[in-house]
């Protein structure tokens, strides 16, 4: 199935780019070659291939034709000087792939059957003919483009929101339009796979029993999702018909690394598109406790530099066209985050703008009897056995390992990794044991999360080794002190208000060395994403959320931290009973996860035991739920 295609110049652009650099080829390659891209005209239409030589039994070889690879016609662009100009060697490869699905949708291409599963590719071109000009050839392809409906309703759509005496608001939305893949590992495509979605019905929350505990209480029951879409339909049916029919707004929720924000990105490339919608992309951790009214004016609007004023801003918000994309609910700044976003609370000209945001389960699903108003909700799924397999092979033929792919999806059906297959669902987690596994020599697989965690870390190295140190490439005691200075930080950030993101002069201060924090950003670890309005401090974030609540879980030797030892039925003064705050559930996973060598299985089930004779002296018996549910995922993750 074609991915959904962007129909924008820079497409076209890469598109005739490729067709001239195969039109060229083929005056230049001799008749009796048999090189990994072949190219000729038979029968009016530009035909490419490709072949290769392997070795046989009694060292004779044999040239067969398989079909030419994605990389062999990256090459030829690059080499004929009509590089795309993207910013790393996969989003090439990548742009490759949507290059070859434009030409097909265009139908001037008409693949040929090949081993695709092995990344390889035979297909012709529907040109003018041989003797052509190569201008005339390019034509064909142009007009294609000119006519296809996507461009035409483009062109409208353009039109259509220029608006206000020449002032072209779709031109400044989307000049604004800045989104975060969170890619976690250099192959990045983890967001070329995508999560079903499941449309939840909220019934009024189940009673139960104090006495009997369900398998997961966090976990919604499957009858309540009611459909299930997967990526292309979740855009077209409910994206698309959200935009003229039903007029409610999203949320999209899911557990960490479950792929809300790679969706997110996905919602804003579908409304700049393939429809004449003005998107905002905000992420919600930037506001640092402003109201979102005044971040829109006072920052959003007034970085455009628009010409406009604040007022003509807020009236084109009453065209019903505006969609504001809302990043990270659980990384607000807020007490409760949820409150800060009622629709009902916010002023008149805002409220007709329609909402998608994304939000993590802990936070969402403590609002199950009181959701925001107007709002549909779709739950991430995980990853169907199909999916993870799907994932694996087209990861590892980015990387040129097809054979090493094949060996990871016959480990993990092997019964001993039942556990790691379970945890690999999530399109973070596989793809961090995707990079871990292309790594390791020995071709094992962790056990458990926080073990898959550990082993990424200590392979980050590897795969970063352009970026890193002398100083700390061959000194595991500077790797210590680095990871050490990382986990107090990450550990702090997570206590406080600003949670995810971490302003400069915090950062110094928790990790106690200011080299340190350049070192942590100079291998990838901080990465800076904003700057303070006021003065200019640079703020980061980890690399990824869940290494941040990793490592915190690293920095945390006693399980008293999360509930006092010494709780007997009535509160302990000055302490806090961290177990009861949302933002630590995956911190709590991750230290129950640590190896053995680190924290004692002994420790562990004494912490459990304490949180299941969890009493706090005032008859509420709710916190047994909890312990039960850190009970069932301890024992799955162990």
């Amino acid at each position: 199935m074609s991915r959904n295609i962007r129909w924008d110049d820079c497409l076209l652009k890469n598109v005739l780019s490729l067709v001239e650099a195969l039109l060229e080829l083929s005056e230049q390659q001799e008749d009796n070659s048999k090189p990994t891209l072949w190219v000729e005209w038979r029968e009016d239409k530009l035909r490419v291939t490709g072949y290769e030589t392997k070795q046989k039994a009694g060292k004779r070889s044999r040239t067969d034709e398989v079909g030419t690879k994605k990389k062999h016609l990256l090459n030829l662009i690059q080499t004929t000087s009509k590089s795309s100009k993207l910013p790393s060697e996969i989003k090439k490869l990548d742009e490759i792939q949507y290059v070859l699905d434009c030409l097909r949708e265009l139908k001037v291409q008409k693949d040929e059957e090949s081993n695709k599963n092995h990344g390889y590719w035979k297909f012709s071109l529907k040109l003018k003919h041989q003797t052509a000009t190569t201008a005339e050839n390019l034509e064909v392809v142009e007009c294609r483009w000119r006519e296809h409906p996507k461009t035409k309703s483009q062109k409208t759509s353009q039109k259509s929101t220029t608006t206000d005496n020449g002032i072209d608001w779709r031109e400044i939305f989307h000049q604004k339009l800045k989104y975060v893949r969170h890619e976690a590992t250099e192959r990045g495509f983890e967001v070329n796979v995508h999560v079903p979605l499941g449309l939840v019905e909220r019934k009024q929350q189940q009673r139960r029993d104090k006495h009997s505990a369900p398998e997961n209480p966090y976990e919604l029951e499957k009858e309540v999702i009611v459909k299930t879409y997967e990526h292309d339909a979740f855009l077209q049916e409910v994206i698309g018909e959200q935009s003229t029919e039903k007029k409610k707004h999203i949320g999209i929720i899911g557990e960490a690394g479950a792929g809300k924000t790679t969706l997110l990105s996905k919602v804003a490339e579908y409304l700049k598109d393939e429809t004449t919608y003005l998107p905002i992309w905000i992420s919600l951790a930037s506001l640092e406790g402003e109201t979102l009214e005044n971040y829109l004016l006072d920052t959003w609007f007034a970085s455009t530099r628009c010409s406009k004023t604040r007022e003509q801003f807020k009236e084109r918000f009453s065209q019903g066209d505006v969609w504001l994309l809302l990043d990270g609910v659980d990384e607000m700044a807020e007490n409760s985050p949820l409150d800060a976003l009622k629709i009902e609370k916010l002023p008149d000209w805002l409220r007709k703008a329609r909402f998608v945001l994304t939000c993590r389960l802990n936070v969402w699903d403590k609002r199950v009897n009181n959701p925001l108003t107007g709002f549909e909700t779709y739950r991430t799924q995980e990853f169907k056995p199909e999916q993870v397999n799907e994932f694996i092979q087209k990861w590892f033929e980015l990387a040129e390992s097809t054979e090493k792919g094949t060996a990871l999806q016959t480990k993990l059906k092997a019964r001993r990794h039942e556990k790691i297959r379970s945890l690999v669902t999530n399109p973070l987690r596989l793809s961090l044991l995707c990079q871990a596994f292309y790594l390791d020599n020995q071709g094992e697989l962790p056990e458990t999360k926080a073990g898959l965690y550990e082993r990424f870390i200590n392979y980050f190295y590897d795969w970063k080794s352009e970026n890193i140190p002398e100083e700390l490439r061959y000194s595991d005691d500077k790797k210590d002190e680095l990871h050490k200075a990382l986990s107090k930080l990450a550990l702090a950030g997570i206590d406080s208000n600003t949670r995810f993101r971490l302003k400069r002069k915090f950062a110094r201060k928790q990790m106690g060395d200011e080299k340190l924090l350049d070192l942590a950003c100079r291998v990838g670890w901080l990465n800076i994403v904003d700057r303070n309005a006021r003065n200019d401090e640079g703020v980061y974030a980890f690399f990824h959320a869940n290494f941040q609540e990793y490592f915190a879980a690293l920095a945390i030797d006693d399980w008293d931290y999360f509930l006092p030892r010494t709780h007997d039925n009535k509160p302990v003064a000055d302490k806090r009973y961290r177990i009861f705050e949302p933002q630590w559930k995956e911190v709590i996973l991750l230290w129950l996860g640590r190896a053995e060598d680190d924290v004692s299985d002994a420790d562990k089930e004494e912490f459990i035991k304490k949180l299941v004779e969890f009493d706090d002296g005032c008859g509420n018996h709710n916190f047994y739920y909890r312990a039960y549910f850190l009970e069932r995922r301890f024992s799955r993750s162990s």
